[in-house]
């Protein structure tokens, strides 16, 4: 599996026989292979995560899908599937599993070529401190750990997670509780707004030391690796 981080939370993946691309947001795109058909995954209509430039890629390739959150204003393309929450759709050869985000649209879990993608788009433990209410912060918590009660019977591959540095003292949150309930053998961490430091201070908290190897470390756009 080669994987190209393009840019905040957009990820190129590709596979022996397909091409998996989330939330690109009209940044620096590598080649895509003509020969593998291309899924482009929309998890939600924030403009960090949408772009209608997604539309363009049809004219440059080949075989392009579209799999997108039914919060997206593009309803009335034909070539596009809209995705509920909480949802299993069948796209060719792939099953696509969604799940309700805790701010807007939807996480995708992807199974393609014997391998479990998981890409949370905005699900995660959203916890802006002083900002939220006790209510609210429980609210948030019992949200987040019910749609990973969800995730927790599927073996992933890689699992790309939100690490915000705008949650200052919660940033580890949901990258914590997901391990609590996941077996994922590669964590991507993405939303970073550029701040990829965070990602060493990641690693080193309590909470996070004892899966610190299986986390990569993203230094800039258009990094590539192979999982």
């Amino acid at each position: 599996m080669k994987i190209t981080y393009l840019h905040h939370s957009a990820f190129l993946i590709e596979l022996k026989h397909h091409l998996l691309l989330f939330d690109w947001v009209n940044t620096p795109l590598c080649e895509l292979p003509k020969d593998k058909p291309l899924y482009v995954f929309v998890s939600h209509h924030h403009e960090d995560h949408f772009h209608e430039a997604i539309f363009t890629l049809a004219k440059i390739h080949p075989d392009v899908h579209y799999l997108i959150s039914d919060d997206v204003p593009c309803k009335d393309r034909k070539d596009v599937l809209v995705c509920a929450c909480d949802q299993i759709y069948e796209v060719d050869d792939l099953q696509v599993k969604t799940i309700a985000s805790t701010d807007e649209g939807v996480a995708f879990l992807v199974m393609c070529e014997q391998n479990i993608i998981y890409h949370a788009g905005d699900l995660n433990w959203w916890d802006w401190g002083e900002e939220d209410s006790e209510e609210e912060a429980q609210q948030m918590e019992t949200a987040y750990r019910k749609a990973m009660k969800k995730l927790s019977r599927y073996h992933m591959d890689v699992a790309f997670l939100p690490v915000d540095p705008r949650l200052i003292k919660g940033f580890y949150k949901g990258v914590s509780c997901f391990m609590q309930y996941s077996d994922a053998k590669h964590i991507i961490p993405m939303h970073m707004w550029d701040q990829y430091d965070i990602v060493e201070k990641l690693c080193k908290r309590d909470e996070v030391k004892a899966y610190a190897k299986r986390i990569q470390k993203i230094r800039k756009d258009m990094e590539t690796f192979t999982i």
